[in-house]
């Protein structure tokens, strides 16, 4: 598996939307967005509407204290664009939808409560976030849709003065989260974003200053994309998930996955970066949920750079933390210099443990 980055500098632009998801397009309220495109009324209320129950207690302007993050399981986000302008539905709508090319759609004015949480109460003080159009797939979540969805949030709580606290990273009260999923809103309800949102590293491009030194890094190397199966492997595919559903943490990251018996003949699976931004960098690996999975599964990490090389290696319980990115080391972190770095990373076949050796997805993640 091989992975190259690509030099990025700067604060992304806004990526140009579809014409037919944008027959109309007026101003939005955020300067991160595209255009405006009204939703249809039966989507959304005005504050102090008496014939609605969510906006009918609220005084204008209504309280903005977070932002909440959905994605769409649905092929087309232009379809559902659409859908939301033209059609009553079951009355569901968000502020903005976030394509995968990073264009963004506002569909309901921020002064107005956009129906899309699940709860009244909690429609009242949120921006709702709509994003990439398949939950069940991580292709959709691309760089591009990451970085403008977090110039966005970064806008919103700037002009409306709340702090940066994300659900499970900087709080475990849902009540005090500023940056929650749509899942933990209401927990058993929903499950987007799902599993494949990077959490991490979208956080980081949250408290991102602009400046194009401390910009967030995230590369990613998947067994599903390499065209051949490494001697002694056996592919396995990804169990099908449903249109209309998000991945679940017992998914695996790409749609193939990879697993060995331990200590038989065959090569380990390579991973290899290069990495051109300095800064500090971390590795972490992923694995779907199966019965029999090793609980020792051994990796490597050796970085080649000026000033010399860094070696890690890594045992990790891949019975447990499954659908998760799991960090090697404590965790292994390593610089990059100026002129760069190449990064490898060794899934072992041999280890102590009895179960199923898993190769399914390695990522890098800029920390630093």
């Amino acid at each position: 598996m091989y992975l190259s980055e690509i030099d990025v500098l700067g604060e992304p632009a806004p990526a140009l939307c579809p014409a037919d998801a944008t027959p109309v397009c007026d101003p939005p309220d955020s300067e991160a967005a595209n255009c405006f495109r009204e939703a249809h009324p039966a989507r959304w209320c005005a504050p102090g509407t008496a014939a609605s129950a969510t906006c009918g207690p609220l005084a204008a302007p209504r309280p903005i204290e977070r932002a909440v993050i959905h994605t769409i399981a649905n092929a087309s986000m232009t379809a559902i664009v659409n859908r939301t302008a033209t059609v009553a539905g079951s009355g569901t709508c968000a502020h903005y939808y976030v394509f995968r090319n990073g264009c963004i759609v506002q569909m309901c004015r921020e002064a107005n409560v956009a129906f899309h949480a699940g709860a009244p109460v909690l429609n009242r003080n949120s921006i709702g976030i709509e994003h990439a159009d398949v939950c069940n797939d991580p292709a959709p979540y691309t760089r591009e849709l990451y970085e403008r969805s977090a110039a966005l949030v970064r806008d919103i709580r700037i002009r409306y003065a709340f702090p940066l606290r994300v659900f499970g990273i900087h709080t475990a009260n849902r009540n005090d989260a500023t940056v929650i999923a749509h899942s933990d809103i209401l927990p058993g309800h929903h499950g987007d974003p799902g599993p494949y949102w990077d959490w991490e590293y979208y956080t980081r491009l949250l408290q991102w200053d602009g400046r194009a030194a401390s910009r967030p890094v995230r590369l990613t190397s998947l067994a599903a994309l390499n065209p051949t199966t490494p001697t002694g492997w056996d592919a396995r595919r990804r169990p099908a998930i449903g249109a209309d559903h998000c991945a679940t943490t017992h998914h695996s990251y790409g749609s193939t996955f990879w697993r060995a018996r331990p200590n038989t003949a065959g090569n380990d699976v390579v991973s290899r970066f290069r990495l051109s931004m300095p800064g500090l960098y971390k590795i972490s690996l992923w694995w779907p949920r199966i019965d029999g999975a090793n609980h020792q599964t051994m990796v490597d990490v050796e970085v080649q750079k000026a000033g010399g090389p860094a070696r890690a290696r890594g045992i990790l319980d891949q019975s447990r933390r499954f659908g998760r990115w799991n960090d090697i080391g404590q965790p292994f972190t390593f610089d990059v210099p100026a002129d760069g770095a190449r990064v490898t990373v060794h899934i072992r076949r041999n280890s102590p443990g009895r179960g199923w050796i898993l190769a399914d997805a390695v990522r890098v993640l800029r920390v630093g």
